[in-house]
């Protein structure tokens, strides 16, 4: 009974999705160099297609009018960004099997100097809860491209 209260609770949670740009008049267009940053902290083989979802968020990125796509992107310059996907995913049982429940997270940020001092500004942000029969692959994807769907 415990076990299907606590399935209930994660599919309830996984529903919740948000997805926010904090300036309406931002536009993709506007940034000059964007580091695609993968944050792996999922088990299990519940997050596995980590290049394809770099490839796939840096062509996207692209096509939206962002001028430089590399991992070599200074945050210190103006105009540059930190495009982060978070991913934290565990097995449901202590076996390690069962399904994948956990937390995808999408950020795109940058520095900005405040009274002589860095500090991380965020532009927008998605994150979602999921609970999901195999794994995180899809709804990764999935999560990159709804995010950036709110871009303009």
């Amino acid at each position: 009974m415990r076990l299907f209260a606590l399935l209930f609770a994660f599919m309830a949670w996984s529903s919740q999705v948000e997805a926010e740009v904090f300036d309406p008049n931002f536009e993709l267009s506007q940034i000059k160099g964007v580091s695609v940053y993968l944050i792996d902290d999922a088990k299990g083989a519940c997050w596995t297609n980590l290049k394809e979802v770099r490839e796939y968020a840096e062509e996207k990125l692209h096509m939206r009018g962002v001028k430089g796509v590399d991992g070599q992107t200074s945050l210190t310059m103006e105009q540059n960004y930190l495009f982060s996907i978070a991913v934290h995913s565990r097995r449901l049982l202590k076996d390690g099997s069962g399904h994948c429940w956990g937390s995808i997270r999408v950020i795109l940020s940058t520095v900005t100097m405040i009274n002589g001092n860095r500090h991380k500004a965020l532009i927008g942000e998605y994150s979602a809860g999921s609970l999901l029969k195999t794994n995180q692959n899809r709804r990764v994807i999935e999560a990159v491209s709804e995010f950036l769907a709110e871009f303009k």
